[in-house]
C-alpha cells in the first residue's frame, strides 16, 4: 500500500554511511548473547543509536510486527504459519529468534535465508519445483 511505497521511496534516500552503520549494529546484536553486560548494552545503545540517525531522515515510520520463531527443525511449519497469519498485514514483519536477543533486518534477513536453504534440500519432502537436470524442452512443471 502506500505506506510501504513511501516507507521505500525514503529507504533508497538513506545515507550510505548511515546504513552500514545501522548493518554494523545488528550484526553486534547478533552476538549479545556472548557478550558481557556492559558490552552488550553499549552494542544495545549503538544499535538505537543507528536506528534513531536513519529514522530522523523519515517522514513518519513504518509500523512493524516482531514474530518469534525457533531455530532449526521446523523452520518452514513455522515460515509457513507465520506467512499465513501475517498475509493480509500491511505491518513490516521482523523476526526474532526465541532464546537469542537480536532482532531487526540483518536477524529476519537471517530467518529468510534459513528458510530458503532448508527449501533447497534436495532430502526433504518440500513441494516445490526443482530442475533435475533431465527434463525435456517444452516440459511444463506446476
Amino acid at each position: 500500500g502506500i505506506s510501504h511505497t513511501m516507507y521505500w521511496l525514503q529507504e533508497q534516500r538513506v545515507d550510505p554511511a548511515l546504513r552500514d552503520d545501522l548493518r554494523h549494529a545488528e550484526q553486534a546484536m547478533g552476538h549479545v548473547t556472548e557478550m558481557a553486560g556492559d558490552r552488550a548494552q553499549r552494542a544495545y545503545d549503538g544499535l538505537l543509536r543507528a536506528e534513531e540517525a536513519i529514522d530522523g531522515q523519515r517522514i513518519g515510520r513504518l509500523r512493524s510486527d516482531i514474530a518469534r520463531v525457533q531455530r532449526g527443525e521446523g523452520i518452514l511449519q513455522q515460515a509457513e504459519r507465520l506467512m499465513r497469519q501475517h498475509a493480509r498485514m500491511t505491518r513490516k514483519l521482523e523476526v526474532q529468534f526465541v532464546g537469542e536477543h537480536g532482532f531487526g533486518w540483518g536477524v529476519t534477513q537471517g530467518f529468510y535465508t534459513a528458510v530458503a536453504l532448508e527449501m533447497q534440500r534436495a532430502d526433504d519432502a518440500v513441494q516445490c519445483w526443482r530442475p533435475t537436470g533431465l527434463e525435456a524442452p517444452g516440459d511444463v512443471y506446476e
